[in-house]
């Protein structure tokens, strides 16, 4: 960008203006100021701007992550749906490898089962081939990821196992109305058994 005194006699403002208004675009991130190069226009970030603005995901508490469980349950049904129709061989087999990986009780940790598990749903998501799904599904995934993570602390590496087999012969079977059907029970049970976690107060917010 031309230099604060060529942009305030360009604008007609003065040079303190300018130099307020680059500190705002800076803090906004679209904007870099190098010292004694001038200021720079950044490359636009916006997902990392959208996701930090959501739920910065190492403060999630109950009460966002039951925000995230909602959001599942709004967009993961007819994600299921579309993947039933669309998903390739490839989409299937890593379905099935990743359940594998949680069906394995000697390797498998709450950590690598919660990774099992987001990158199971993100598969479904990728197998619907919608690029504004996949890129929704990506830009949340450090905010999925951590809720997962406190999900699975909380109600253990059972209760989607049941679910995850069904969806995958859903989606292998092209039905697509029992793969909707199969993701709104598993999504719609995990959300009360959360609930009823935090009605206890038995929640557990610690995803160490």
């Amino acid at each position: 960008l031309p230099s604060e005194t060529e942009l305030g006699n360009i604008l007609g403002v003065s040079r303190v203006t300018v130099r307020q208004a680059l500190q705002k675009l800076a803090v906004l991130g679209l904007v870099e100021t190098r010292l004694g190069e001038g200021t720079f226009v950044c490359e636009a970030n916006i997902a990392a701007h959208v996701k930090n603005s959501l739920v910065p995901d190492i403060y999630l508490t109950p009460h966002s992550t039951e925000e995230v469980l909602d959001f599942r349950c709004a967009i993961e049904v007819e994600t299921a749906g579309l993947a039933a129709r669309r998903a390739t061989p490839e989409h299937i087999s890593q379905l099935k490898r990743l359940m594998a990986s949680q069906l394995d009780t000697e390797k498998r940790t709450p950590k690598s089962f919660a990774d099992d598990d987001i990158a199971f749903h993100m598969t479904i998501a990728k197998s619907t081939g919608n690029s504004l799904i996949i890129a929704t599904y990506e830009l949340l995934n450090d905010i999925l990821s951590s809720a997962m993570m406190h999900t699975v602390r909380s109600l253990g590496m059972e209760i989607g196992i049941p679910y995850h087999r069904k969806l995958v012969e859903a989606i292998e079977a092209r039905d697509e109305h029992r793969a909707i059907v199969t993701m709104k029970e598993h999504m719609n049970t995990t959300r009360q058994h959360f609930l009823n976690l935090i009605e206890t107060g038995d929640f557990s917010v610690s995803a160490q």
